[in-house]
């Protein structure tokens, strides 16, 4: 029985597997709509600083977009989240990575779960809407 093709048929199948969980997470997501982004970025500024979240400086077009990372205090158990979060004609759109500079091997980025990048989201997604509803609805 000839079996010199399953290795290179698995890797195939393993590299596509991977190019889709990639793709899914660089996927920008939608967080709700509003009119004044200046002053919701403000409001997101705060939040995040008060969380030990930091800005990224960033060149290109500071009107649209805004990105933060967080450093944990530990080092060696860091996950570097990024959060970017980008305005588009009132829809605020965001995404959760790790940080490409990070130091992690690129399937422990890529598996990495973000938490504090979806907690931070969670916490802008309830100032956005004013509270959240759908808390109250479960208790």
């Amino acid at each position: 029985m000839n079996v010199h093709w399953a290795i290179p048929t698995g890797c195939v199948a393993v590299g596509i597997a991977l190019w889709f969980v990639q793709r899914r997470k660089l996927k920008f997501r939608t967080l709700g709509t509003t009119d004044d982004f200046r002053r919701f970025k403000a409001k997101v500024r705060e939040m995040a600083k008060a969380d030990g979240w930091v800005e990224m400086d960033r060149e290109g077009d500071h009107e649209r977009f805004i990105q933060f990372v967080y450093h944990a205090r530990r080092p060696v158990f860091s996950t570097l989240d990024m959060v970017t979060l980008v305005f588009d004609e009132g829809t605020v759109l965001y995404n959760v990575i790790n940080h490409p500079n990070a130091n992690r091997s690129g399937l422990a980025a890529l598996f990495s779960r973000c938490r504090r990048g979806r907690r931070l989201i969670t916490k802008i997604r309830e100032r956005l809407e004013g509270g959240n509803e759908r808390r109250g609805k479960r208790q």
